[in-house]
């Protein structure tokens, strides 16, 4: 809860928590968060390799945009362990795709993600766009690849 609304306050896109409870599990304990729902979006893994992917402009935006996030998670200091394709929202909007990150459970701030910790990430996300490729027999494109980096480096 404290790190995804620290992480809005820098600017991150990430649903608001309108819900949390906490209750003991042995010494450790358990949370459960509810967050408004983000709509007209699909994570980043169905809008690319999906049974219902968008169509090829569309997706090349829905990378850019999710490069731009990312750039703006590294140099607000979220640092996300489990980041994934799937924990990209890519919400259609009238002026274009717009991403949002989620599952923040495992995720923590600091004052810029350092270059090993970026490195971290994208491997993991890139990590996870090879399991799903192989797991659907489907490929990101080269544009759709390039359109993350541009939004990276932008």
């Amino acid at each position: 809860l404290m790190v995804s609304e620290r992480a809005r306050d820098r600017g991150i896109r990430t649903p608001r928590v309108t819900a949390a409870v906490v209750y003991g599990a042995g010494s450790f304990y358990r949370a459960d968060l509810a967050t408004e729902f983000v709509a007209h979006a699909d994570d980043l893994a169905d809008v690319s390799l999906g049974a219902r992917a968008w169509p090829l402009e569309e997706r090349v935006g829905a990378w850019r945009a999710a490069g731009a996030m990312l750039r703006m998670c590294f140099e607000s200091g979220l640092v996300h362990p489990d980041l994934n394709l799937k924990n990209i929202l890519i919400e259609r909007t009238a002026s274009g795709p717009v991403a949002h990150v989620i599952d923040l459970d495992r995720a923590h701030l600091r004052d810029t993600a350092n270059l090993s910790e970026r490195e971290a990430m994208l491997a993991r996300f890139d990590r996870s766009r090879v399991k799903i490729e192989r797991k659907t027999g489907r490929q990101v494109s080269g544009d759709e690849q390039r359109a993350l980096l541009e939004g990276l480096r932008a």
